[in-house]
């Protein structure tokens, strides 16, 4: 013999098949071997090596026995014969091949196995069962049986997968070649886990059992079988032995694929589909209903009739795993996915009210959208469309988020276009969805309910404020302008200043008043975009000039460059407000150079004054910086201009100087002296005001 067999099943590699002869000799006893097994194992295997009864039975001179080798990790397959030429009576040969479980499923057709059995002739070598049978799985896959046939099938398949209880099954056999093409059938078919549990013998001349349970299949004479039968017996339930053909023998519906399947030598379409579909918690009982569901496969019922049998078949949602991962999950083979495309999957997968069947974490719902959205953006547009509206289950759920997740400003307008009543709801998932002006278009007298949707976001990010306030302001929906502003502060204010900016300064009453609380932050935006035009500028002008004592402090430099570069194309109006923002800010002495401000802006506001065009807007600018009148001389907007000009020279201690070399002198329209003389005479009436006079008179 050969190296010593371990439970290492590193010892059985696929190409080579142990093989062990027992026979007589002085006793019965193991003749010789390719290897030497574990003690346990070579009593095992000398018992099932025996002749099966007391005594021989006609028909059943030859038969074969198969049992699994778990503790080496291999199946034994053993051919008896009875051995008349011995001199004592009921001596048999038997040729057992021990088979590795991994050569075991690779046989397509396990009948093939037999073709490895010799049995000993007189004068025979003991070597010639001393060394490993070369066996190459592919290489011999004809079958040494004769056609199968229906009826053995229909009543096998029926006993031994029909019943929820599996129980062992005693067929009455004329010989023991009956039904021995029926049962390699069967056991071809199986995957290889069952294949490596499953035992049999189809010469089972007394009961055959295997560490105290029953064969699952045996093969008796009528003398006996039903002793083999009530030795198989498991209660509560009673073995029956099973006579062929008998009256139902005729149909079994509920396994008919598998039947047919086991009829072709290699297997079909639902071998592939049985092997693919199941896993380490499949057992026999479950044939019948892989079987009912390749049946609803290849037959193109629905999904959702699919999903309803599967859950029929497996509820739980650890039960029949593979398979529905092989139906409903990402990665399905041809004989699956040829009937469903994986949006029509989708779609049942998130309505079914079966949907506590599934682990939903297998059927990988973020990832397949994904790709749905990649690959074939038009069905994720269908499926988008389908679920929304519809009472979904928590696949579902996950299933529209991660849809909405990926969806666009395209397929939402197109999604929406006759359903705006789903805008709120894509707002309220994607808030950036706000930022498209034709989705706010489409919700029509729903704005303020998108509006809602989008604010009650705790936490939104400069790039979406942007976005979101661009497309308020582009939609005409601009009186949610103010609560923008007042809920994200600088950043809305930033948004709207950057789409003027975009659109040659247009900035509506409803814009100013929205950003008319915020001179700070406009100030920002204008220091941090030096560049600015000089028409946004203007339109920050209107938000921030009410405003001059506290934007004074900043440096008024950009707006002495916007007056002089509008000169040329602003109305007499522009002018003359920016003018009077100037005279304003050079009243609060704003940097850096407040003189500046005064000579550029004073002589025009006078001017405007004087022939009654100031309007009230740019009036109300300078109006806190000049002295109160009496109410009967209130209206001398100038006289007020004079004696404000001569306050600021003092309180600002602006030299005397100065006002003579700033101030522009002209003779207003009907007047009988200068401006320059008006401004001296005014400033006697103010406190301080003569002794300035003669300072300036000194200068002169």
């Amino acid at each position: 013999m050969v190296n010593a067999l371990t439970s290492d099943a590193a010892n059985l590699q696929i190409g080579e098949v142990h093989q062990f002869l027992h026979g007589y000799s002085d006793g019965h006893r193991l003749i010789e071997g390719s290897v030497k097994l574990p003690s346990e194992l070579a009593r095992l295997m000398l018992k099932m090596s025996d002749l099966s009864g007391s005594s021989v039975v006609s028909g059943f001179e030859r038969y074969i026995t198969g049992y699994p080798l778990e503790s080496i990790n291999a199946y034994a397959l053993a051919m008896t014969w009875y051995a008349p030429e011995m001199p004592r009576p009921g001596c048999v040969w038997t040729h057992t091949i021990a088979v590795p479980m991994q050569t075991l499923a690779s046989i397509s057709s396990l009948a093939s196995l037999t073709k490895l059995f010799t049995r000993p002739t007189r004068g025979f070598l003991k070597r010639d069962y001393a060394a490993t049978i070369p066996f190459e799985p592919g290489s011999t896959q004809t079958t040494v049986l004769g056609p199968v046939r229906k009826d053995h099938l229909v009543s096998i398949f029926s006993a031994y997968y029909g019943s929820q209880q599996p129980t062992p099954v005693v067929l009455v056999a004329q010989d023991s070649d009956e039904f021995s093409d029926a049962i390699f059938a069967l056991w071809s078919q199986q995957w290889p886990r069952l294949r490596q549990r499953f035992s049999f013998c189809t010469g089972s001349l007394s009961g055959r059992s295997l560490d105290g349970h029953a064969f699952d299949i045996q093969c008796s004479p009528p003398i006996v079988a039903k002793d083999v039968a009530r030795e198989a017996t498991v209660e509560p339930f009673r073995v029956e032995p099973i006579l062929i053909p008998s009256h139902d023998s005729a149909s079994s519906p509920d396994l008919a694929s598998a039947i047919d399947d086991a009829s072709i030598s290699n297997g079909g379409p639902f071998r592939a589909f049985l092997w693919a579909s199941v896993d380490e918690g499949t057992d026999r009982k479950d044939v019948s209903f892989f079987t009912k569901i390749y049946d609803a496969v290849t037959t193109s019922h629905t999904v959702d009739i699919l999903i309803h049998l599967v859950a029929q078949s497996f509820p739980e949602p650890n039960g029949g795993a593979r398979l529905k991962q092989l139906l409903f999950g990402s990665d399905r083979p041809d004989v699956v996915t040829r009937n469903y495309e994986d949006r029509d999957i989708l779609f049942s997968l998130a309505t079914t009210t079966d949907f506590q069947i599934f682990d939903s974490e297998t059927l990988s719902i973020e990832n397949r959208v994904t790709r749905l959205c990649a690959t074939k953006p038009t069905e994720a547009q269908w499926l988008l469309g389908q679920l929304l509206g519809r009472t979904l289950n928590s696949l579902g759920e996950n299933m529209l988020s991660a849809l909405i997740a990926h969806m666009d400003s395209d397929t939402a307008r197109e999604i929406t276009r006759e359903r705006p009543k789903f805008l709120p709801g894509l707002f309220r998932a994607r808030p950036d969805l706000a930022r498209s002006p034709e989705l706010w278009n489409l919700g029509g007298d729903r704005k303020r309910e998108l509006f809602e949707a989008v604010v009650g976001q705790k936490e939104l990010d400069s790039s979406s404020v942007h976005g979101i306030v661009a497309a308020l302001l582009n939609s005409n929906s601009e009186a949610f302008l103010r609560r923008s502003v007042d809920l994200w502060g600088k950043e809305a204010v930033f948004s709207v200043l950057d789409w003027v900016e975009s659109h040659d300064g247009r900035l509506s009453r409803t814009s100013r008043d929205a950003l008319s609380n915020q001179p700070e932050s406009v100030m920002d935006w204008i220091q941090e975009r030096p560049s600015s035009s000089s028409a946004s500028l203007v339109a920050a002008a209107h938000v921030v000039a009410p405003y001059v004592s506290r934007v004074s402090r900043r440096d008024s430099e950009v707006w002495l460059r916007t007056f002089r570069d509008v000169q040329g194309t602003a109305s007499d109006s522009e002018k003359d407000y920016l003018a009077s923002f100037l005279l304003a800010l050079g009243f609060c002495n704003a940097p850096p150079a407040p003189l500046d401000l005064v000579a550029e802006s004073y002589q025009r506001v006078h001017q405007a004054a004087w022939v009654e065009r100031l309007s009230d807007e740019a009036w109300s600018l300078v109006e806190p910086f000049v002295p109160e009148l009496p109410w009967w001389a209130s209206w001398d907007k100038c006289e007020r201009l004079n004696r404000g000009l001569i306050v600021a020279f003092l309180h600002h201690r602006w030299p005397p100087s100065a006002l003579k070399r700033r101030i522009k002198n002209y003779r207003p329209p009907k007047s009988t002296t200068d401006l320059f003389e008006q401004i001296l005479e005014s400033a006697r009436d103010v406190r301080g005001g003569r002794e300035f006079v003669r300072n300036v008179e000194g200068d002169t």
